[in-house]
């Protein structure tokens, strides 16, 4: 399937286009960035999401996002390797312990036990930015019935370890596995999750939660990402901008400064998707459409 834009969202300065309502987002987050980053998600393109389909997974709860928090690993169950790189602050690709190794699966499997009404089930990070309406239209084209896995596929190739001292005998020496990028943001279908989700329970978490993901849902499935044009994990200032200006999810868009729209087809540097005024404001377009950050009760 070849990815084309869709007719143009050129919409008046009072009004939106229709939030995605069958499109769970699931955004990843942590204490650290929250503020900035995730802030910046839910007073930009996360107002076109219903707020029912939306959560922040973070490894702490916040005062203003919609926020499910997420299990820490216990450093005591860790593996001795991991533990004592992390100890040391070794950095190095896969040899650096990312707490964050299980999170996309407690997000997966939250999303399906409490937002049933979803066909889409969307994955992103915290500094990347979607087109909404253009990820709906393109989800128009699939059946959400069928078992899929969509995204941006890179393809890893060397050793899987497992985070976990107990599971150190399922280290992979050498594999080789497709994923999708979470830093480009990727897609499970309703069919896909309700055959995973009663199986999640057999997940080995590796050091790497997009390759975990994509690990397990091979192990229990069988089933690989299927490669989507229109999702991209490098900033949009290392894009030309007839492409960038074609992506449906940009990565390494870390402020809300950063997430602009252009309503007018120009190439500017940040052409994505509604021209945010200042935070003071907290308005959208040239005229400042009102904006209010809804408020976050005790059903969240």
């Amino acid at each position: 399937m070849v990815w084309q834009q869709p007719p143009s969202y050129l919409h008046t300065q009072d009004e939106l286009p229709p939030k995605a309502k069958d499109i769970f987002f699931g955004v990843t987050t942590c204490q650290r960035y929250a503020d900035e980053y995730a802030q910046a998600v839910y007073q930009t393109w996360a107002r076109l999401v219903e707020p029912r389909m939306l959560r922040f997974f973070s490894d702490a709860p916040h005062p203003l996002l919609p926020t499910v928090v997420t299990s820490k690993l216990d450093m005591a169950q860790v593996n001795k390797k991991l533990k004592k790189n992390y100890r040391k602050r070794v950095a190095h690709k896969e040899r650096y312990l990312r707490q964050e190794s299980n999170r996309s699966l407690e997000l997966f499997a939250w999303a399906w036990d409490h937002v049933p009404d979803a066909k889409w089930f969307y994955k992103g990070d915290d500094d990347s930015f979607v087109r909404v309406e253009w990820l709906q239209a393109l989800l128009n084209e699939f059946d959400a019935t069928k078992p899929l896995y969509l995204g941006s596929t890179r393809r890893f190739r060397g050793k899987l370890v497992p985070v976990l001292e107990r599971d150190m005998a399922r280290t992979i020496e050498h594999t080789d596995l497709r994923y999708a990028m979470g830093g480009a943001g990727y897609v499970l279908s309703r069919g896909l999750l309700e055959q995973w989700r009663p199986l999640m329970n057999q997940c080995i978490v590796y050091n790497g939660e997009d390759k975990t993901v994509a690990k397990c849902i091979w192990d229990t499935l069988h089933i690989e990402p299927l490669n989507v044009p229109g999702f991209s994990f490098v900033h949009p200032d290392k894009i030309d901008p007839v492409t960038r200006d074609n992506f449906i999810w940009i990565g390494i868009v870390l402020t809300r400064e950063e997430m602009l729209f252009r309503k007018k087809k120009t190439n500017s540097t940040h052409s994505l998707v509604y021209e945010v005024a200042s935070p003071e404001t907290k308005s959208f377009g040239p005229k400042y459409i009102p904006f209010t950050v809804p408020s976050i009760g005790a059903s969240i």
